[in-house]
């Protein structure tokens, strides 16, 4: 069995502890930053989705953009409606 000396142990201000004279081997920050990384994972793969999302939206509101001015174009080359049709630019 591995004997600790637990002596100086320190605290920052962020909350993270250090050990300073540890005799196992054991690269507690090291450890300590793995699990807080593991712990994220879920959330970042959220975060990349919702970016991803995102960006699909905007790319749809941009498209949606694209056809209202072509529908725009496309009325006023047709001209507008009368009866006998004068104003169709495609009418002989």
């Amino acid at each position: 069995m591995a004997a600790f000396n637990l002596n100086n142990l320190s605290v920052d201000a962020s909350g993270r502890a250090a050990f300073s004279g540890i005799t196992s081997g054991i690269d507690f920050q090291a450890t300590t930053d793995a699990i807080i990384a593991s712990r994220r994972i879920p959330a970042v793969t959220l975060e990349n989705r919702i970016t991803a999302n995102d960006e699909v939206i905007l790319a749809l509101n941009d498209f949606r953009a694209l056809l209202t001015s072509l529908k725009s174009s496309l009325a006023n080359l047709r001209g507008a409606v009368s009866i006998d049709n004068s104003t169709d630019i495609f009418a002989n």
